[in-house]
């Protein structure tokens, strides 16, 4: 962005309308798209980082950020919690036989299930491991069932870039921008979208670097 030196320009004389007037455009402008910026941080749900890089190693994590994650965790935990405290305190008090209270949780099972199913896809991490050391790239999702690990050779990878998708809510287009991997044999590997393109742009760029380097 260009600077002007109020001072030199008020020495020499008054300063034009047209200069002052372009100056408060670009004021107001630098103004919204911080805010900006901030609002789209505030709605990020996910964190994509870089946790270990090393000339060998890179190691690449996203997931939910703490408060959605402890939102997430809390909602799911007194979903599926509820109905099976109260089904038990119904046994407990009223003495109810065995079957009634396995009619009770059968009600509620949509409920359980619901909360588990939440937790089970909200809560996953994924990580990526670029290893030069055994010519490896290792995919890793992490879920409440434990991890789940795909390994490949690093020479298969063909491009690393940031892939940009479109979704549609109450008839406005929101822009959502992946960390996506190609590899030779046509398949590809997106992470979940993020609404900051330069926070992913920025580990692609550090991933593309480490790949390219000797």
């Amino acid at each position: 962005m260009q600077t002007v030196n109020l001072d030199s320009l008020s020495a020499e004389g008054p300063i034009p309308c047209e200069l002052i007037t372009q100056m408060n455009a670009l004021t107001q402008l630098n103004a919204l798209t911080q805010f900006a910026k901030a609002v789209q941080n505030v709605l990020e749900l996910n964190q994509l980082s870089i946790d270990e890089q090393n000339p060998v190693k890179l190691v690449v994590r996203q997931r939910l950020k703490r408060g959605p994650y402890l939102f997430l965790l809390v909602w799911s935990i007194l979903f599926a919690g509820i109905p099976i405290g109260l089904a038990t305190w119904v046994f407990l008090e009223t003495g109810a036989r065995s079957t009634q209270f396995l009619g009770v949780l059968l009600l509620a099972s949509p409920f359980i299930l619901l909360g588990v199913l939440v937790a089970y896809v909200g809560l996953r991490s994924r990580t990526i491991i670029l290893d030069k050391t055994n010519k490896l790239y290792i995919r890793e999702v992490g879920t409440l069932l434990g991890i789940r690990t795909k390994t490949y050779d690093l020479k298969e990878i063909q491009a690393i870039h940031t892939q940009k998708s479109r979704h549609y809510r109450d008839q406005r287009v929101c822009h959502f921008y992946h960390l996506e991997i190609s590899l030779r044999q046509g398949k590809k590997h997106r992470l979940p979208g993020m609404r900051q393109r330069q926070k992913v742009s920025d580990i692609v760029i550090r991933m593309q670097s480490f790949i390219q380097s000797a």
